[in-house]
């Protein structure tokens, strides 16, 4: 058993490491992309939604990222992250590896389509409703970012290294999840509201939404195993939204 869950955990590293490390700097380019446009902004309204939002939503993704790049690399006991076992079965694997690239980019352009505007969603008749949306975006992120955060060098897809219960994780069991998914709803409704293809972005929305619903299920499949994670679900009995779902 612990032969196969090292093997299973080598495969996780060969597919994560470098599909986070790419992640890191694609992150750190746009984060420096907005950083050297805050010179050309002639005013207050187009320095925070065109350069200062998009700029702190990069940086909490490069965080996010970096913390992940760490987790696939360092395996150490002072660190605490030691893998207790690797997702068994082929359907978490492939509900995992779908949500990132080269699968995912073949589903967005041929199945769901990507309306998602993350740091460029704006109302082009409304300032007052695209600071709203790009704030609260932002503070969906900021919880995201806590959830990485609360791992720590636990950091890491399809494997149990530890049961984590502080942070939004004492609310919730998925905040990243739910955090992600809300984020992508809200940052839509700008294209939802001039598209032709309403009803195709929101059942690629749906789609999306589900694809996470299903990683949730599988992850919790795995780490249900594991009597921390039963002593943890007992306490924390929400997945997604406390007192609601």
């Amino acid at each position: 058993q612990k032969e196969k869950t090292c093997i299973l955990f080598l495969m996780v590293k060969f597919y994560f490491l470098p599909v986070m490390t790419g992640f890191v700097f694609n992150n750190w380019q746009n984060m420096m992309f907005h950083w050297n446009q805050f010179g050309d902004k002639v005013n207050v309204h187009d320095l925070l939604l065109g350069s200062t939002f998009p700029f702190i939503l990069a940086l909490f993704f490069l965080i996010d990222t970096s913390y992940f790049v760490f987790g696939y690399s360092v395996e150490y006991p002072a660190a605490r992250n030691e893998v207790r076992s690797v997702e068994p079965t082929f359907f978490g694997w492939f509900i995992a590896l779908i949500c990132y690239p080269p699968f995912n980019n073949g589903v967005a352009n041929n199945y769901l389509i990507w309306s998602a505007q993350g740091g460029a969603a704006s109302f082009e008749n409304s300032i007052f409703a695209s600071y709203v949306l790009q704030i609260t975006a932002l503070f969906l992120v900021w919880i995201y970012l806590w959830a990485t955060l609360a791992l720590g060098p636990r950091c890491s897809n399809l494997t149990n290294r530890g049961i984590v219960s502080w942070g939004p994780y004492k609310y919730v069991r998925h905040p990243a999840y739910i955090c992600k998914a809300l984020g992508w709803f809200l940052t839509s409704i700008p294209f939802l509201l001039i598209t032709d293809r309403l009803f195709l972005a929101i059942f690629s929305l749906a789609g999306w939404a589900t694809v996470y619903f299903f990683r949730a299920l599988t992850e919790e499949r795995h780490l249900i195993a594991d009597p921390d994670y039963q002593e943890y679900c007992k306490k924390v009995q929400w997945r997604f939204i406390p007192y609601i779902f």
